[in-house]
């Protein structure tokens, strides 16, 4: 779950792992579909494995997209947390 970066990580570092995260959700989406296109060779199907790999991989990357950008949660005003942080 993403969180607040600290505050002494430099931009670049940020960038690095925006970037990463953007690649892995491009590998989780073409890497099914591939499989599915080999397998078609292999066992002589038209496009059947393929579809089937294409649409496991958009949804499987769907729901991670839908992960890494859901807000965190926010702790309540009440709690300890709260307190802590503004000190006594």
């Amino acid at each position: 779950m993403p969180t607040k970066p600290p505050p002494d990580q430099s931009p670049i570092v940020i960038a690095s792992q925006w970037a990463t995260r953007i690649m892995t959700l491009a590998i989780e989406m073409v890497v099914p579909g591939l499989a599915g296109i080999w397998l078609d060779g292999r066992l002589g199907t038209k496009a059947l494995f393929t579809l089937l790999g294409f649409a496991l991989g958009g949804s499987f990357a769907m729901w991670q997209l839908l992960r890494i950008t859901r807000s965190p949660q926010r702790p309540r005003s009440g709690s300890n947390d709260d307190r802590e942080q503004r000190g006594p």
